[in-house]
């Protein structure tokens, strides 16, 4: 069994390596991303539906997962007919990284950096 000291410096390896790798931090700020080096001020739901995603890169969540990760704050409740115009509202202030969220037909979605 490998010990702690041995275990914690090669997940700070690991975490700065993601990091480098998908370029998308999570600021101070609420509801507040920083894609490229650039500020990107989200809404809740927004920000809820790329931490859900961004969280498991690839792995495709359906649509009921999706609401039940945006629909656990004070805001009213999304419906599933909505998560297309959450989705397409995100992919617009994600600018050049809109790619960075796709919809997987039939399945649901998914992140993709």
């Amino acid at each position: 069994m490998r010990e702690l000291r041995e275990v914690a410096p090669q997940a700070k390896k690991e975490k700065r390596r993601r990091k480098a790798k998908f370029d998308l931090e999570r600021d101070m700020l609420p509801y507040q991303i920083i894609l490229g080096g650039e500020p990107i001020k989200l809404t809740p739901q927004e920000y809820r539906f790329l931490l859900c995603l961004a969280e498991r890169p690839y792995h495709v969540f359906s649509p009921r997962q999706v609401l039940r990760a945006i629909n656990n704050g004070p805001e009213p409740e999304l419906k599933e007919e909505n998560l297309r115009m959450l989705m397409r509202s995100l992919r617009d202030k994600l600018g050049f990284f809109w790619d960075f969220v796709q919809f997987v037909p039939n399945m649901g979605w998914r992140f993709r950096p």
